[in-house]
């Protein structure tokens, strides 16, 4: 038999759980962007005071719920974001609340073959519907903020979240043996530590997994800023050199002039032919591609003067803006991404058909990208419309298709391929919406 008062002890430590599970929605939704740091447990703290002080004094569950709504929308406030976002954050977290505890209610009147009245006026009963709600609740909520976060950020693996969702269902299974076993013993004791140790159990696994989840979030940020780095030390060095050729030239340029008119004044005009060629070749020693857009003029200088280095001939059609605001991760990860694999397909064939074309043009907000060349015709492997990766390490470069989908959904874009069997040239395009332009 439960009592009142032992009743009230478990209602004011089930809200403790309650509110930890909206703390973890609103961290997920807002991705922690709060205005007070970390004194953002005190808004929390207020809003536990406030539910339980509405649920002992007045017992009421319309006036529990409407100050619910009142403080939801308080803590909001703290939150940075749009007034669209707060508000439909508030709405799934009340709308999931309703929703478990009325399928909870329903759930145990039909699991215990009991009537409604029977459930709601028994403290036995309603513990079950409590913890049942709670845990749905969790449920709910949590999935509703990953598939927020998957939709606009696309990280964790889908098949990673089912597993965790499979600890809460084990526990709803759990938790209604245990109960149907208490009806009988009327341990109450014994239901009352295990209640609290299964959503002990929900909390600590869905943070680890949380942890792990931003920990691999974070190695796969620092992955691009690495590279990142990399392009614009090696653009930088490519600009020196640069910068040195022309101003070897200039400084020599009135000797040179001399030269060629000695040499045209002396009717020697195919040694002037073969000085001009010279000259022609200096200047073209250095390849370099200058957009103003410094990320993207790193990336294609980089991966171009390494294409020149292994006799890959590389053209460019760069029709973009000077200020074009496409961030530095998204190009770092598609361009990169799309020149290394043309990169790569040239070194498998022979020298005198390598060739990579680019091209980018800019268009009222969107953004074409052609990456072109030619390959040793081999098989290509696809799955559901998707082109897979063929190199040994599968695991790494996995890594890299995931990341270029990523981009291309947070563009509302695909990745078109195209193969010219006869030829042997594989291309790969895309077109990237809302791109904006100062």
């Amino acid at each position: 038999m439960i009592t009142e008062g032992l009743f009230d002890v478990f209602i004011l430590i089930s809200n403790i759980f309650y509110v930890a599970i909206i703390w973890i929605f609103n961290t997920h939704i807002f991705y922690k962007q709060n205005r007070i740091g970390k004194l953002i447990f005190l808004p929390y703290a207020v809003y536990y005071a406030a539910v339980s002080s509405a649920y002992l004094l007045f017992h009421n569950p319309t006036i529990t719920l409407m100050s619910n709504i009142g403080i939801l929308i308080a803590i909001s406030l703290f939150y940075q974001s749009s007034l669209k976002r707060k508000f439909i954050a508030v709405a799934v977290a009340v709308v999931w609340g309703v929703i478990t505890e009325s399928l909870s209610a329903y759930g145990i009147v039909l699991l215990m073959e009991i009537s409604m009245e029977t459930a709601t006026q028994s403290n036995f009963y309603t513990v079950l519907i409590v913890v049942l709600s709670r845990i749905l609740f969790f449920m709910g909520v949590i999935s509703t903020a990953k598939i927020v976060k998957r939709r606009e950020q696309q990280r964790s693996p889908f098949g990673s979240w089912l597993a965790i969702l499979a600890i809460p269902l084990c526990s709803i299974v759990i938790l209604y043996n245990v109960f149907c076993v208490d009806i009988v013993t009327k341990d109450v004791g014994n239901l009352i530590i295990i209640v609290i140790a299964a959503l002990i159990m929900n909390i600590v696994a869905f943070v680890l997994y949380d942890y792990l989840e931003n920990s691999f979030a974070v190695k796969t940020e620092n992955r691009i800023l690495s590279k990142q780095v990399g392009y614009y030390t090696e653009h930088f060095k490519s600009q020196i050199e640069y910068a040195e050729s022309v101003s070897v030239l200039k400084h020599d340029l009135k000797n040179h002039i001399i030269a060629l008119k000695s040499l045209l004044d002396g009717g020697k005009c195919e040694a002037a032919q073969k000085h001009i060629d010279s000259l022609i070749e200096q200047a073209d020693a250095v390849k370099t591609v200058n957009t103003n857009n410094f990320m993207i003029d790193a990336i294609i200088n980089y991966k171009m003067n390494y294409a020149v280095t292994h006799n890959i001939c590389c053209r460019t059609s760069l029709k973009i803006p000077q200020r074009l605001m496409l961030d530095s991760e998204a190009a770092c990860v598609l361009l990169g991404n799309l020149l290394d694999n043309a990169i790569e397909a040239s070194l498998k064939i022979e020298e005198d058909r390598r060739f990579i074309n680019i091209k980018m043009t800019y268009d009222k907000g969107n953004l074409y990208i052609l990456v072109s060349n030619a390959y040793d015709g081999g098989e290509l492997i696809f799955k559901d419309e998707k082109l897979q990766t063929t190199k040994k390490n599968k695991k790494e470069h996995g890594i890299g298709l995931n990341s270029v989908a990523m981009i291309l959904k947070k563009y509302n874009s695909n990745l078109d391929i195209s193969i010219d069997f006869d030829k042997k040239i594989f291309t790969a395009e895309s077109l990237l919406y809302g791109v904006k332009s100062e």
